[in-house]
């Protein structure tokens, strides 16, 4: 599956997800569960990779 997206599209994508990735370090830290707190690095990791992607494909 192929999806296009302008460079517009393309920005404000990163830029949520660069919001997300910065918000995650502190949800991770103030976590008490290791499952959930394992579950939201894992999040943290494919957040980055999102990023790391579509800065690429620009």
């Amino acid at each position: 599956m192929n999806i296009e997206f302008t460079k517009d599209d393309a920005d404000i994508i990163v830029e949520l997800l660069t919001y997300e990735a910065n918000r995650l370090p502190v949800e991770i830290h103030h976590c008490r569960t290791n499952d959930y707190k394992d579950m939201l690095k894992k999040k943290k990791k494919m957040v980055d990779d999102l990023i790391e992607k579509i800065k690429i494909i620009q």
